[in-house]
């Protein structure tokens, strides 16, 4: 039972450090992974300060047809879901999702040492990743999400992987979970997981 936490743990890792990052209110909140051809749905809750994976599912669907795509099958796919999501039998309607990471882009750069407060204040002026050789020359029309993953003060440089994915693509995703009756909360790729773990 223990390996079995433990691999949930590990499946659901970048919704659950997402959560960790807000300042979330509720006390539990369904986590789904959508694959190509896979639904992976667990409640999370918070018990004693931490979140744990209840209820788990894995169900197969099956997904969007060859002739389709994310637009054209949002209502076929959203049946899918709401028929998986049926599976863990909660009364909750607040989902995280983490999608598949051929929706979205990867970056892994290297950027000046920063702190928090001053990154931040960059982010907002606008402009700030596409400075970068590895990135696009503009991210409008984009969704940005980022992650440090080191820091190295002797040579004043952070790592860091920087996800885009086209802000039509989270809106259609979004779209498609609320036909289903779910409220998306967070909408994440999956390379996070690798990062996380």
């Amino acid at each position: 039972m223990d390996k079995i936490k433990e691999l949930l743990t590990k499946v659901f890792a970048p919704i659950i450090q997402q959560i960790g990052k807000l300042n979330f209110k509720k006390e539990k909140l369904i986590g789904v992974v959508l694959k190509e051809k896979e639904l992976q749905i667990c409640e999370i809750a918070l018990e004693k300060g931490k979140w744990k994976v209840l209820n788990f599912s894995s169900q197969e669907i099956t997904g969007i047809g060859q002739d389709q795509d994310i637009y054209s099958a949002s209502t076929d796919l959203s049946d899918q879901i709401k028929n998986a999501m049926s599976s863990i039998k909660t009364k909750n309607k607040d989902v995280a999702i983490s999608l598949d990471p051929i929706l979205g882009q990867v970056y892994n750069l290297q950027i000046p040492l920063m702190e928090g407060d001053s990154l931040k204040e960059e982010l907002e002026l606008g402009g700030f990743w596409e400075q970068f050789d590895e990135t696009p020359e503009t991210l409008e029309g984009y969704e940005t999400s980022y992650q440090v993953l080191s820091k190295n003060t002797e040579l004043e440089v952070m790592d860091i992987t920087l996800v885009t994915i086209e802000t039509k693509v989270v809106e259609a995703y979004s779209n498609i979970f609320r036909l289903a009756g779910y409220n998306p909360i967070i909408i994440d790729l999956t390379p996070f997981s690798h990062n996380n773990t």
